[in-house]
């Protein structure tokens, strides 16, 4: 959005007191020139607002994925972080389980 903000003597008596138009109290916030000012600016803001993109939020996969020998056995956690994969386990995991998660993680990384 390209254009010219208008100069406003009440910008640059907010400027002079380091506030902004919005933060003027007193008798001049009454005056014909204040008011054109806020409107002015209101209109700006309105404008950038629409200009923005929308934000929306990204799908999101799950963050994390157990794989397991067979059904009610402990697995292998991993976690997917980037272009990295962070598997965990625990330390009392038997092999064959351990062995049966991984294998079950490969089949479904590499559908093999």
């Amino acid at each position: 959005l390209n254009a010219v903000l208008k100069d406003s003597a009440e910008i640059d008596n907010a400027a002079a007191n380091l506030g902004t138009v919005y933060e003027l109290t007193g008798a001049a916030t009454r005056t014909e020139t204040h008011k054109r000012c806020r409107a002015y600016l209101d209109v700006v803001k309105q404008l950038r607002t629409a200009a923005e993109k929308p934000k929306v939020k990204p799908t999101r996969r799950p963050d994390d994925v157990t794989y397991r020998r067979s059904a009610g056995e402990k697995g292998i956690s991993a976690h997917k972080r980037g272009g990295k994969f962070l598997l965990e386990f625990e330390d009392s995991l038997s092999e064959a389980s351990l062995r049966g998660a991984l294998d079950a993680f490969l089949k479904a990384r590499f559908g093999k």
